[in-house]
């Protein structure tokens, strides 16, 4: 049997689900595994391609609302959800939203336990690129000192803890996703095309996250935490219409200023792209719903003018409202 690198096969395949092939191409080795729990239909494959990288894609349908627990290596993972929503938690803090059409990645400690929430009913199709920092500092040659907050913290090798970066998904990233679904009978041609996919969803992530040298953090451990909590309750859909920043930071007991700082060090994004990243995902759920109009929902996320929405939700999703 194909060696499996790094922490086995319980580091790629969730608690709920078993192996059912795993075949060698090269140095590299497909691993295909199928639900085992009643109620799920579908299955979740991975491509190993080195030890500390390696990507997975799911195709599940849950008939009830479940937890899916899976060992924590320490990794990276960046994930993609072309659809299906989800909740991602460690058990110890509320869960962070996953929506359908973005992507977020989720800095792991070493040892502890991944817990994914899923409603009832819903198809989730996503794919996931898992990155040791092994890998993203000595095989790749990522200089941690071009990033900011979180992430920084990660690739110094001091992870803040159970961390989620948020980000726009948008047609690159969309097309890479969706190429794991597409058949292809060589073997040899579908290792190297999704190789290559997996390595444009590395560099587009990194790309997204920064990369401008900043100055040193000088932000306090409790401003760090209370900040924190904020985000915590953001991702928690406190409220049907995401704040203003002026609003976050009165609740934080900040200056704008101040809390626009420590957000970014917290978060490893702007608040004002995080606060359009909620604003778009609540706008998608609503437009699933049915149950509003386009004018309805673009004043529900905080748009005067429907014209100015469905331009920020065309660039966000690549795709109008009406289209959805």
């Amino acid at each position: 049997m194909q060696r499996i690198p790094g922490q086995g096969l319980h580091a790629y395949v969730p608690h709920s689900f078993e192996v059912v092939d795993i075949a060698p191409v090269g140095a590299a080795c497909f691993i295909a595994t199928r639900p085992t729990a009643p109620g799920i239909q579908g299955f979740r494959d991975t491509l190993i391609l080195a030890d500390g990288l390696s990507a997975s894609w799911a195709d599940v349908t849950r008939d009830h609302a479940l937890e899916e627990h899976y060992d924590c290596s320490g990794a990276l993972k960046i994930h993609l959800r072309v659809a299906g929503r989800s909740g991602v938690t460690d058990g110890g803090q509320p869960a962070h939203d996953v929506a359908a059409l973005s992507c977020s990645a989720l800095a792991q400690p070493r040892g502890a336990r991944k817990i994914e929430i899923f409603r009832g009913g819903e198809r989730e199709r996503s794919v996931t690129v898992s990155c040791s920092r092994d890998y993203l500092i000595d095989e790749l040659g990522i200089d941690a000192q071009r990033y900011d907050g979180a992430l920084r913290h990660f690739l110094d090798g001091e992870p803040l803890g159970f961390t989620l970066f948020r980000t726009t998904l948008g047609d690159a990233l969309l097309q890479a996703a969706q190429t794991y679904f597409e058949p292809c009978s060589n073997v040899f041609s579908r290792r190297l095309r999704l190789q290559s996919c997996t390595h444009d969803i590395v560099r587009v992530f990194f790309e997204r996250m920064g990369g401008q040298v900043s100055a040193p953090s000088t932000v306090s451990l409790r401003d760090r935490e209370t900040v924190a909590r904020v985000i915590a309750r953001l991702a928690q859909g406190e409220g049907s219409r995401p704040r203003s920043v002026k609003q976050l930071a009165a609740q934080a007991g900040m200056s704008e200023s101040k809390f626009t700082r420590t957000f970014k060090a917290v978060q490893g994004s702007t608040t004002t792209a995080y606060l359009q990243q909620l604003r778009m995902e609540r706008a998608m759920v609503l437009i699933r719903s049915g149950r509003l109009p386009i004018t309805q929902i673009a004043l529900e996320v905080g748009y005067d003018h429907p014209a100015n929405f469905s331009t920020a939700f065309r660039r966000h999703f690549g795709v109008a409202p009406r289209d959805v």
